[in-house]
């Protein structure tokens, strides 16, 4: 008798459940290491919490919410990253999680609170390479935290008028470890895969150019237009020249999804080339290790960006034109950070944005 789709997926589900399980155990193990440890800081003799463990909390162990209703898919067009994705519903018909199986092994479980929930986060994203290193995204209001499966923090960020700043009791962390920026690759492409383009923002330390990894990654996430708007204030009118590019040349006019997406960015190089602004730049090649600003297009040793605005406070926006499904790896991190630098050197603060076209 042939193995059915069904199921498939009804064995999917029970992995899930079980990873689901394994995951919580390790961060509760964690925790307790966390808690415990015989360096860790007290608070002082004489305050209200005098003598207790502080900047100990564990990374945050995945709640079970009553998930009455879990629905299964599987990508059998092999084109995406992930391999399976199940969503867990509660009895109101309120998304309470995902789980998402990637091709790497890798895996998400990512968590959505109830508006009247005692959790003091409203969205929890926990990834897990399949090394076992973990990483944990919470998001609370405006603000986010990062930090890693044993909760030691990574990074606390609270989105301001130019995008989102390191909260000012946090020592930046730069030199993120492989790991970590292979974690965050992870969650950022997932995201490109479901929904709203993702963002990721990035602080560059001073020493980036005696070393081009020397980078904090401070926000990821899917703020909405209006918000990222305030940040990149070009945002409409870069979105508006990708929408006119690829409505103009249409996908069913070239034999293959590369070649479409080529001529996509020939398009909207061509249209904000003519604008002529310093400030808007697009299709910037620049060599990884010389001086020299500028490189021809495809030169050996060269990288390339798609679009970059130059903005406020020493920020730099970067808008990463998507017309297939592709996300951002660790090696491309590093490449726009450099490139960054190259078009504004006194570039502090990065905002890499994937926008696609918008249908017509």
């Amino acid at each position: 008798m042939a193995w059915s789709q069904f199921e498939d997926r009804e064995l999917h589900r029970v992995r899930s459940e079980i990873s689901y399980a394994a995951l919580q155990l390790k961060l509760l193990r964690f925790g307790l290491e966390q808690r415990y440890r015989v360096d860790q800081p007290r608070a002082p003799a004489g305050s209200p919490s005098g003598g207790q463990w502080i900047d100990g909390e564990s990374a945050g162990t995945p709640s079970r919410p009553n998930q009455q209703h879990i629905r299964v898919r599987q990508d059998e067009t092999g084109e995406e990253s992930w391999l399976y994705h199940s969503t867990h519903h509660r009895p109101d018909g309120s998304l309470a999680s995902e789980h998402v199986l990637n091709r790497d092994g890798s895996r998400i479980f990512s968590e959505y609170n109830t508006p009247d929930g005692t959790d003091d986060w409203d969205t929890r994203h926990t990834v897990e390479d399949i090394d076992g290193s973990v990483l944990v995204v919470e998001n609370a209001g405006n603000s986010q935290t990062i930090r890693d499966g044993r909760g030691d923090l990574l990074s606390q960020s609270v989105w301001g008028k130019h995008g989102p700043e390191t909260a000012d009791q946090v020592q930046p962390a730069y030199f993120p470890t492989r790991q970590t920026q292979q974690l965050l690759s992870a969650l950022f492409t997932w995201m490109s895969t479901n929904g709203i383009s993702p963002l990721l923002t990035y602080k560059i330390g001073e020493y980036f150019k005696e070393n081009p990894a020397s980078f904090q990654v401070i926000y990821i996430g899917q703020p909405d237009t209006e918000t990222l708007s305030g940040a990149c204030k070009r945002l409409a009118e870069v979105q508006k020249y990708t929408d006119e590019s690829a409505s103009k040349l249409r996908r069913e006019n070239y034999d293959s999804a590369a070649s479409y997406g080529t001529a996509v960015h020939v398009e909207l190089d061509k249209r904000i080339k003519a604008l002529h602004d310093p400030d808007l730049a697009s299709e910037k090649s620049y060599l990884k290790n010389e001086d020299e600003n500028d490189a021809r297009r495809g030169e050996k040793g060269s990288i390339r960006v798609d679009v970059l605005e130059a903005a406020p406070q020493n920020t730099v926006c970067v808008y990463d034109i998507k017309t297939g499904k592709s996300g951002l790896s660790q090696a491309r991190m590093t490449e726009i950070a450099f490139a960054a630098q190259k078009f504004r050197p006194n570039t502090r603060r990065i905002l890499v944005t994937e926008m696609r076209p918008r249908s017509r």
